[in-house]
Order: C-alpha cells, then sequence, then structure tokens
C-alpha cells in the first residue's frame, strides 16, 4: 500500500438535491461530502457558551457548509453574512438540502432505505 496514492484517491463525490421551488433557474442544487474535520469543526461551531447546542441556525449554516458547485468547491463561505442570506430562503427547500446532505454524507440514515427490502421475520419474503 502507498500512502500517497490513498491520498490522492477523490472520494469526496458531489451530490444532487432538487429544488423545484428554484426552477427555473436552479431545478437541483450540488452537495459536497465533508471531510472529517469540517464535521467536526461545524458541531463545535454549534455548542453555546453554556455548552449546549445552539441549532438556531443549523438550516442556513449547515446548508452554506455543503452547498457547492459541480466540482464540489463551495458556494459559500462560513461568514456570518451568508447564513444570513441562505436563512432568508424557503425553509422547506433548506430542511431538503440538509437531509439529503446528512445522508449522503451518512451522517443519519435515509428514512427511505430498506423499505422495499424484506425485513427479518417477514413472512412475505419467503
Amino acid at each position: 500500500m502507498d500512502k500517497h496514492k490513498l491520498l490522492a484517491i477523490e472520494d469526496l463525490p458531489v451530490g444532487k438535491v432538487e429544488t423545484p421551488e428554484w426552477k427555473p433557474d436552479f431545478p437541483f442544487v450540488c452537495i459536497r461530502t465533508l471531510t472529517a474535520p469540517e464535521v467536526m469543526a461545524f458541531t463545535k461551531s454549534l455548542e453555546g457558551e453554556d455548552g449546549n447546542q445552539d441549532t438556531s441556525e443549523f438550516l442556513q449554516r449547515f446548508s452554506a457548509l455543503v452547498l457547492c458547485d459541480e466540482k464540489g468547491e463551495r458556494l459559500f463561505d462560513d461568514s456570518d453574512a451568508d447564513a444570513v442570506a441562505l436563512g432568508k430562503k424557503n425553509m422547506t427547500v433548506l430542511q431538503r438540502i440538509c437531509h439529503e446532505a446528512q445522508v449522503h454524507n451518512k451522517m443519519i440514515q435515509d428514512e427511505d432505505a430498506g423499505k422495499n427490502s424484506p425485513q427479518p421475520g417477514d413472512s412475505s419474503s419467503s
């Protein structure tokens, strides 16, 4: 195994999320795969002064982190201005972007995964 070859592997695929509310200009947006340090830094950034998580700006801040162009380059930086601007967009769209980005990054399981797969103890699969 060669560490240089390993580190050269492109393993940050770009995903797509449908955004019919933003047609015709943006029928979909691209979301990027996050690195471990990005996830850890984002999670830490949610900590309030009291040590509890402050999720009041989660939708816009996470959207700013994951939205990218088709090459995986971020569209927004970490500035508060970008997060505030995204916060003024349709909440349903931001929720969809965040959900799909969390599934894409394996932070949560896709609720639809396995719905058509046989479940343990399911007699209809025999």
